[in-house]
């Protein structure tokens, strides 16, 4: 780099950048369907922490963080969702395969940056 310079980087750094960016905006969880959507099957499979998204009668989409379950009712920092008028639940969930995806993903990307990197340093020298 010269002095008084800014370093550019070069188009594959950027590409590179970008499918990462896109790569890691994926994350590594998932949303599971919690079916069917009745107050005892519900209540036995969630727990205080969850992340849950539903979808009430009125087709409102909510996504909030379980506080408290009741026998009636789902309650999170700001909700309270009656289960009666849940029509559709999923809790977010930790998923292997789409870590185990983005950590291969990440190893390939970056194997094929250094090589091109490597052929463009070998194309030059010839």
């Amino acid at each position: 780099m010269l002095p008084g310079k800014y370093y550019r980087p070069s188009v594959c750094c950027r590409i590179l950048v970008f499918i990462l960016c896109i790569c890691l905006a994926t994350g590594c969880t998932t949303l599971k369907s919690l079916e069917p959507v009745e107050a005892q099957s519900v209540l036995s499979r969630i727990k205080p922490g969850d992340t849950l998204r539903l979808t009430t009668r009125d087709g409102k989409v909510r996504e909030f963080i379980l506080k408290e379950a009741t026998d009636r009712e789902l309650v999170g920092e700001s909700e309270r969702v009656n289960l009666s008028d849940i029509t559709d639940l999923e809790r977010r969930e930790f998923s292997t395969g789409k870590t185990v995806g983005l950590v291969i993903g990440t190893i390939v990307i970056i194997a094929i940056f250094q090589f091109l990197r490597a052929m463009s340093g070998l194309v030059g020298k010839q």
